[in-house]
């Protein structure tokens, strides 16, 4: 009996068949979840209200991951495209805040964005933008305790627009900032990478500053347009 090998998968197929085959389980793991919080299999407890909201909050990280890791192959073989178009900074701000807003409380931490007046719109694709601020966002929450804050800024530059998202976290320690946005580096997460390239592809930078005991601030820049 003789076999034929199979042509080797691209790195972008094999993302793309890896993410299809996990996001099935996670969409059956998803709907009985909804299920169970209808109460059609019986009320339930508060304990087991708990559990089922570790479940779902876990199921959405891992979604985040599989959304990441799809657009980081992406990213490495140049298939990204921006659909750019002038947007508000403040309005920004403000919805990226009351999208966050509930999970902030949740947390006990305090949510807030400030905004300078009379800023320039920024030329940017929203969807891959509000990623952006997702990301930026979501790793600010995991490092803010219960207590804490995060605040959302912009601010005028020479042509750009300056975002910053400041938490009160524990800060990170002085020699692990050069390798934060490093792809290889273990302890860093995809989302922050990402947030890194696609910041970048729109023409503007990312970076932070830390002081441990004290938080965190990424600031990154964004092209001006004209209102």
């Amino acid at each position: 009996m003789t076999t034929t090998p199979l042509p080797p998968l691209s790195r972008d197929l094999m993302y793309r068949a890896i993410v299809h085959e996990i996001r099935t389980p996670l969409t059956i793991i998803a709907g009985f979840s909804e299920l169970l919080e209808d109460g059609t299999a019986g009320e339930l407890t508060t304990r087991q209200k708990l559990y089922l909201e570790q479940i779902r909050g876990r199921s959405e990280d891992i979604e985040l991951l599989i959304r990441n890791a799809l657009d980081y192959a992406r990213l490495q073989n140049g298939y990204l495209t921006l659909a750019r178009e002038a947007l508000t900074p403040a309005f920004l701000l403000s919805r990226q805040s009351e999208a966050f807003e509930a999970i902030a409380a949740a947390r006990g931490v305090d949510l807030s964005f400030r905004a300078a007046p009379k800023l320039p719109d920024v030329i940017a694709d929203p969807r891959r933008l509000g990623q952006i601020f997702d990301n930026l966002i979501t790793n600010a929450l995991k490092a803010t305790p219960p207590g804490g804050s995060i605040v959302l800024g912009a601010s005028p530059g020479a042509g750009e627009v300056a975002f910053a998202i400041s938490d009160t976290g524990p800060g990170i320690a002085p020699d692990r900032l050069p390798r934060l946005l490093d792809p290889d580096e273990p302890e860093t997460g995809l989302g922050l990478v990402i947030a890194r390239h696609l910041i970048e592809a729109h023409g503007g930078t990312l970076s932070v500053v830390s002081e441990c005991g004290t938080g965190t601030t990424f600031t990154f820049t964004l092209p001006a347009g004209r209102r």
